[in-house]
């Protein structure tokens, strides 16, 4: 069933392609380009087979490598990967050390802990039930109120700036 422009010679060829399908091709050094042979387009010989072959057969089992697979021997097993961009250390910059926390005069940190811990205290009280004279109660009192007041009356009177959202860069 050759075509009126098919040769003689195209037809053998397709022929041994039938003949030969789903067998593994077998290329010797004849069938490949020079450039394929210089940088180990076959392992061994010129043919194919040799035992320098990394790949754990004998030396008496014929195992071709052909320029299709070349990628499953190309790589060596035992070299580790380069890391990832995202994997890689940061190199260069390292950020300046913070400076210091600043420090509050003694009276501004008592104002503080009884704005925060009176409210915490009297809530306390109330839930487990701890009965306390009444004078210590309305004292714990007029303290969260006498120290958000001292706390109002000492801040600056100058306002921030409306882009400073405290950060220092």
């Amino acid at each position: 069933m050759s075509g009126p422009e098919s040769t003689p010679d195209e037809d053998s060829r397709w022929a041994e392609i039938i003949a030969n399908y789903g067998d593994r091709a077998e290329l010797s050094a004849k069938h490949l380009k020079s450039e394929e042979l210089d940088s180990g387009g076959l392992s061994g010989t010129a043919d194919g087979h040799g035992s320098d072959r990394h790949d754990g057969a004998p030396d008496g089992v014929s195992n071709r490598r052909s320029p299709l697979n070349r990628m499953e021997w190309v790589s060596e097993p035992n070299e580790p990967e380069p890391p990832m961009w995202w994997e890689q250390e940061p190199e260069g910059y390292r950020p300046p050390p913070p400076p210091p926390l600043g420090r509050t005069t003694p009276i501004r940190l008592i104002a503080w802990l009884l704005l925060i811990g009176g409210p915490i205290v009297l809530v306390a009280l109330a839930v487990f039930r701890i009965a306390v004279p009444m004078f210590l109660s309305m004292g714990l009192l007029a303290g969260v109120l006498a120290s958000f007041g001292y706390l109002l009356w000492t801040a600056s009177p100058e306002p921030r700036e409306p882009w400073d959202d405290g950060a220092e860069v």
